[in-house]
């Protein structure tokens, strides 16, 4: 139940002189008035306009200093007038009688001296209310959860801005803290507004984290990730200083996955308020390494409660029941010394469609002039510059996230063939045309012998994330003519892993070996299980699309708990994908939607038997 106590405001010292001051005037206006006009018995008259005065200004002043009990019982709004503890008048109001509330205050008056009212239209007639944002949102809205976020929306974007302000990308690790001190403190401050909100937390030596409200056996999950992948070149503003315009927020995690995180703990402290005596345990579990080797789940999995019923925002809507297996792959080689010495780097995570790439040739570069000007290099976005005997080459793309590739421009495959039309031949020119062939233009698999499909999950990708030849920043161990290619590969749910391995085995030179950083099995959940068939519900009637479930190429924690966790938002269809590229961001209204979508969600579940 929402309840409200509206007392009237101190008049003040001059007010209350002032407003006496006026009733004496009007007394002694009466009585002069009576007197001049000669009536037969003036005492009468004055005694009896004074009565008459004093009767108006009881009427008209006293509702003014008057307190107002405001409280729903279920969908019933009702309004007590109060003088002392005595009850003077009530008034109740269905939500469903409600036909619109306008911020000006006519009508019924039944708000005390110096709050503001607005105005609200039910059953034909006019009632003038001070609620507060609670209450005022509760009336607008279908449910307790909604008039939450409504109301606690604006603190939730500056909560989300002070995350957003942690610069928590992987690190070198420190005492106690694995991942680097950023995601320390982004696990930190997030338990702390967990703890605001009344709820128990742990901190798992900093690898994860939880905060869990409610009591009993069952327990419900929500899983969220705090590490962010690094900003690449292209902002437009400063990847760790969130932007709020008039539609979208502008941020390194705004919507992977800090935006969705902030918006999953005030779902579930608005389940808390709602609900009251909560049925089950509800979880929400943050992760500090999804983003690399995901060592923060495996630690939770191995430490911690597993969920019977979970979900992630962290994918796409309506829901994601479908997600490929997965394999980092690092590739390995050296380059004999060759007519010319090669150099190359770029990307930065596997799983990051690279927006930049450059590549420096030493040698006999000049006679490359003319060709070099014939290649259009605007056109392919690829400038150089010829200093004596070395070339320098600069190729830009546009980021993606790894698991789509084709959605991204990368900057390797100009960058590489730009290196082809050059022609460098012995091992470097050799090197660049088995990279032409098996990864350029090939997001698909294709040359590497991996074109595969099935129904259920689609069709394979492969992203070329990350290529060093030479020393470098990243691998500060490699040597001059060191090679390395890491790559991302998302594979449909009826392959192997050992299938995938073994493809692309068959592709590589023989001179290319390759290790596996990191792997994730396939995850798949039945369409009609109690926990896709209840997120589907909510989403279908707070979007009123009829969307179906969908199989995608992404990782998400939903693995770490087979056959009990889907990923549930907050991507919507129709919306550009901004996860890991420059200037991510989310739009203000899907964070909003979907923070009221998660509190039904987790509210059904948690009455699911």
């Amino acid at each position: 139940m929402l309840n409200q106590t509206c007392k009237p405001k101190s008049l003040g010292f001059i007010k209350a002189l002032a407003l006496i001051i006026l009733l004496i005037v009007a007394v002694m206006g009466a009585f002069i008035g009576f007197t001049l006009l000669s009536f037969s018995n003036p005492t009468v008259w004055t005694a009896g306009s004074f009565l008459a005065l004093f009767l108006i200004g009881y009427f008209v002043l006293k509702p003014l200093f008057c307190s107002y009990e405001y409280s729903f019982d279920g969908d019933v709004l009702s309004i007590e007038q109060k003088s002392g503890s005595r009850c003077i008048k009530q008034i109740k109001i269905d939500k469903g009688s409600v036909e619109k509330i306008e911020a000006s205050a006519c009508g019924k008056r039944l708000y005390p001296y110096g709050q503001k009212a607005c105005t609200v239209f039910a059953n034909g007639k006019k009632y003038s209310l001070a609620l507060n944002e609670n209450m005022l949102a509760y009336l607008k809205c279908t449910r307790k959860t909604d008039a939450f976020i409504e109301s606690n929306f604006d603190s939730m974007l500056i909560d989300l801005q002070k995350l957003i302000a942690i610069p928590s990308v992987k690190a070198e690790p420190k005492d106690n803290m694995p991942f680097g001190e950023p995601c320390a403190k982004a696990l930190e401050e997030t338990l702390k507004l967990c703890e605001r909100f009344g709820m128990r937390t742990k901190n798992v030596d900093n690898y994860c984290g939880w905060a869990e409200i409610g009591e009993g056996e069952k327990l419900i999950g929500i899983l969220c990730h705090l590490d962010v992948v690094p900003a690449s070149d292209g902002w437009s503003t400063d990847p760790f200083t969130a932007v709020i315009t008039d539609e979208e927020i502008f941020g390194r995690g705004a919507i992977d996955d800090k935006g969705p995180c902030v918006a999953a703990i005030y779902s579930v402290a608005a389940v808390k308020e709602s609900l009251g005596e909560i049925p089950c345990r509800i979880r929400l579990i943050f992760g500090c390494d999804e983003e690399s080797g995901w060592a923060c789940m495996d630690k939770y999995v191995e430490s911690e409660e597993s969920p019977d019923l979970a979900f992630t925002p962290d994918g796409e809507y309506p829901v994601i029941i479908t997600e490929k297996g997965m394999g980092f792959f690092e590739i390995n080689t050296n380059l004999e010394e060759g007519e010319y010495q090669l150099y190359v780097q770029g990307g930065m995570r596997p799983n990051m469609v690279p927006d930049k790439a450059t590549a420096t040739v030493i040698g006999d570069v000049e006679k490359f002039a003319d060709k070099l000007d014939s290649l259009f290099l605007d056109e392919r976005n690829v400038a150089y510059t010829i200093n004596g005997n070395v070339l320098e080459l600069t190729s830009l793309g546009v980021s993606a996230h790894g698991s789509t590739p084709e959605e991204g421009v990368n900057a390797f495959f100009q960058l590489f063939k730009v290196l082809d039309a050059l022609d460098l031949k012995d091992s470097q020119g050799k090197f660049v045309k088995d990279v032409m062939s098996i990864f350029v233009d090939s997001t698909d698999g294709k040359g590497a012998n991996l074109k595969l499909y099935d129904d259920i999950s689609g069709p394979l990708t492969l992203n070329l994330g990350m290529c060093f030849i030479g020393k470098n920043p990243l691998y500060p161990e490699m040597n001059d003519d060191d090679c390395k290619i890491v790559i991302d590969i998302r594979y449909p749910v009826t392959y192997s892993f050992a299938d995938i391995s073994a493809l692309l085995q068959s592709a590589l030179p023989h001179s290319w070996d390759f290790e596996v950083e990191h792997s994730q099995p396939p995850h798949h959940v039945d369409a009609d299980s109690p926990l896709v068939s209840t997120l589907m519900d909510v989403y279908r009637e707070y979007t009123n699309r009829d969307d179906q479930p969908l199989a995608i190429g992404g990782g998400t924690y939903a693995r770490a708990f087979p056959g009990k966790a889907v990923a549930f938002g907050v991507q919507f269809l129709d919306r550009p994908h901004m996860a890991h590229q420059s200037n991510e961001s989310i739009f203000i209204e899907d964070l909003r939607i979907s923070a009221k979508m998660f509190a039904a969600a987790i509210e059904r579940l948690a009455k699911l038997q």
